[in-house]
């Protein structure tokens, strides 16, 4: 019986050990899809053509509940509804805002950024990446 509680008991510390690192790295990913732009200056929504085959960057970090959209700095997570993150906030020292969500299981993303009169919305599919360098 002791051989069987010191495995049982090394199993646990291995998977505290290990499991809260794994959780600890950000996710680094790559999402492609379409890019459409809105400008309201004109006080009409004036949409630009669609640009496909498109490409952003995100990184998760599920330690801080953060996420960085591109260059922006990181903003916080809001919460989540059953697989999907949502998020919604200005970055500091930005002047856009961010409001998105990103589906963990499919990893289908919606991502706004508002810049005072102009809305570019992303809508693709993300995936795991490591960064190049």
């Amino acid at each position: 019986m002791t051989a069987h509680n010191d495995i049982l008991i090394c199993s646990i510390v291995a998977v505290l050990i290990f499991g809260t690192a794994a959780q600890a790295e950000p996710i680094h990913l790559a999402c492609y899809g379409k890019i459409r732009f809105t400008d309201f200056r004109s006080g009409n929504a004036v949409e630009a053509p669609t640009q496909e085959g498109q490409s952003i960057s995100l990184i998760i970090d599920t330690s801080a509940d953060t996420i960085a959209v591109e260059e922006n700095s990181p903003v916080k997570l809001m919460g989540q509804l059953n697989d999907v993150w949502v998020f919604s906030a200005r970055p500091d020292g930005s002047t856009r805002t961010l409001v998105g969500t990103i589906n963990r299981t499919t990893g289908e993303a919606e991502i706004n950024t508002l810049y005072g009169d102009a809305l570019r919305r992303f809508e693709g599919t993300c995936k795991a990446a490591k960064p190049i360098f």
